[in-house]
């Protein structure tokens, strides 16, 4: 059996729509892809960031990777959220310099994945 390392490479994206349903329950979509729309937005800025200080500053890096694990798991991006919490947990510049690439791929499959949802409940123009 894989041990948890090897575990949360696996490309397998999980995704959870009953997030979202759970919010557009709540709010309305009109309401929820304001909200993801917002979200979409502070995830990139933290992706672009975390590139930027990923050698230089472990401690911001790792704040930011906690940041995005919330964001992500808001939203219902279980495997982006896993991979972040990863990165949040390198205690070294190397470890979280090696998590990145993994992270990033997996941010990059869950940014498409909210885009469609918020363009779902976005209404039309």
């Amino acid at each position: 059996m894989p041990d948890e390392s090897q575990v949360s490479m696996v490309p397998d994206d999980v995704f959870d729509p009953a997030e979202i349903d759970d919010l557009v329950d709540d709010l309305g979509p009109g309401e929820v892809a304001r909200l993801l729309k917002i979200g979409l937005g502070d995830i990139g800025e933290r992706v672009a960031r975390l590139r930027d200080v990923s050698g230089d500053d472990l401690m911001e890096g790792c704040g930011l990777a906690h940041q995005l694990k919330s964001l992500f798991a808001q939203f219902g991006a279980l495997t982006a959220a896993r991979e972040a919490a990863a990165l949040e947990a390198c205690a070294s510049p190397q470890a979280f310099a090696a998590r990145l690439l993994a992270f990033e791929a997996c941010a990059r499959r869950a940014l498409v994945w909210l885009e469609d949802k918020q363009a779902g409940l976005a209404p039309p123009a």
